[in-house]
């Protein structure tokens, strides 16, 4: 018996909200508030992500990937998974989203909010050939997969995770391709607090084990003889770093008690030059109660 199929709406949904995760993750400690579906209109307009500052000027902006800097008070981003493309289509939604909210979001003392105080972001997992190919929207490429596209009334920062260059900072958005090697480095090099990683992590792998991604799904759950190997790699990196660091600084701040357990007296008396011997009795028979001493 075949299983249900899934709502396609709500499947789409699912990757805006694990993609949430990783914004909400970065923003935490800045002025920005994150938002997942946002109504941008009294009808059902949902724009995938809003990052809002009640600042006009944002300061001490996190950098969550490549192409996603000079954020303004209002940032609007739409997101295609590997499940869907970003199309010309897509841009025009997220110019209606645009114009929607430039409304609703507007202060009471205002029609529309100042166009400048908003910027438009576009992420997709698979190059939009649809776009970038289309002589009749003009892009100018910033760096690997961070594009300007010129669309409609505003320029809209498009950004290709397939193509993002594999760095530290590109490491959150890298776990959202579909492309294994991309997430195998992601999972190394992410930015993210332990639990935090453990909830995408988790929620990653609960949505490749419902499309049936046997590749993924064993890359984001590894087994026991992985997880060793993962360690021994570790163990193996921890043990030549260490040996790098000079003794001196190993030592520092480890009480004298702690650095001798372990060792017997002979080891440490071993472990002594004749002149420290030397020194070590001299301090032992200065220490002995003349009161101790046997009767001649």
């Amino acid at each position: 018996m075949s299983e249900p199929s899934r709502d396609p709406e709500i499947e789409r949904t699912d990757w805006h909200r694990i993609l949430g995760v990783v914004f909400a993750h970065t923003f935490a400690d800045s002025s920005f508030e994150v938002q997942l579906e946002f109504d941008v209109a009294t009808t059902p307009k949902r724009i995938d992500i809003l990052v809002t500052s009640p600042q006009d000027t944002p300061t001490s902006v996190p950098l969550l990937a490549e192409g996603i800097e000079g954020l303004k008070q209002h940032n609007l981003f739409t997101f295609k998974s590997h499940q869907e493309s970003l199309t010309s289509r897509s841009l025009e939604e997220l110019i209606g989203y645009y114009s929607a909210y430039l409304k609703t979001a507007a202060p009471s003392n205002k029609k529309e909010l100042d166009r400048d105080s908003v910027r438009l972001f576009a992420i997709g997992t698979r190059r939009p050939s649809d776009i970038l190919n289309n002589p009749k929207i003009p892009n100018l490429p910033i760096k690997p997969g961070v594009y300007e596209v010129e669309y409609g009334i505003t320029p809209i920062r498009l950004i290709v995770i397939n193509e993002l260059e594999l760095n530290k900072e590109n490491a959150n958005l890298l776990l959202f391709s579909n492309l294994r090697n991309r997430v195998e480095y992601a999972m190394k090099q992410h930015q993210l607090t332990p639990t935090k990683y453990e909830t995408l992590i988790g929620q990653l792998l609960k949505r490749y084990q419902e499309e049936g991604d046997q590749d993924m799904i064993d890359l984001l759950n590894p087994t026991e003889d992985d997880a060793i190997e993962t360690w021994a790699q570790i163990e193996s990196a921890r043990k030549k770093f260490l040996k790098k660091i000079p003794l001196e600084d190993r030592l520092e701040g480890i009480p004298a008690e702690k650095r001798l357990e372990g060792l017997g007296m002979e080891d440490i008396l071993k472990a002594l030059s004749p002149e420290q011997l030397a020194e070590l009795t001299k301090l032992a028979s200065q220490k002995i109660n003349p009161n101790d001493q046997p009767n001649s």
